[in-house]
């Protein structure tokens, strides 16, 4: 019994027994570290796959037409809209319409020329007019 009591006073096993709870916080760290991180990856990628089955056409409670670029012209309820590809876009806004830009909901008295806008909407007419159910105002850079 003497033995294990100078064992146990003695620097060597209190520095061994340092090291040892040392290195079992460490281990204890590491692995909440990487649960975290596990449960972070699995909640974005849960996003992702909800992003895209949200913005698949069949989660749509219309046929997804739209488009993106800088307002050349406003004569309400139309805007053209000049799209990434050189087309312009004839929109139509209906009063279901929503119109949003970074503060809320907006007006359509609040889009100008020269605003960049996303239109999401439906193709109503044969002559492509898109009838759009959200429009968002972008901020100026």
């Amino acid at each position: 019994m003497d033995t294990l009591q100078r064992l146990i006073a003695s620097k060597t096993f209190q520095r061994v027994m340092i090291f040892t709870a040392g290195v079992c916080i460490c281990l204890v760290m590491f692995e909440a570290g990487m649960f975290v991180g596990f449960e972070k990856a699995r909640f974005g990628d849960a996003i992702g796959d909800r992003y895209f089955h949200m913005m698949s056409p069949s989660a749509m409670p219309f046929t997804p037409h739209g488009a993106f670029g800088q307002v050349v012209e406003v004569k309400p309820p139309l805007i053209v809209v000049l799209d990434r590809d050189g087309t312009d876009k004839t929109v139509t806004l209906a009063s279901s319409t929503q119109i949003r830009d970074g503060d809320g909901d907006e007006s359509v008295n609040t889009i100008h020329v020269g605003d960049t806008v996303i239109v999401f909407g439906d193709t109503a007419t044969s002559s492509g007019t898109i009838t759009a159910a959200l429009v968002r105002v972008l901020p100026k850079p």
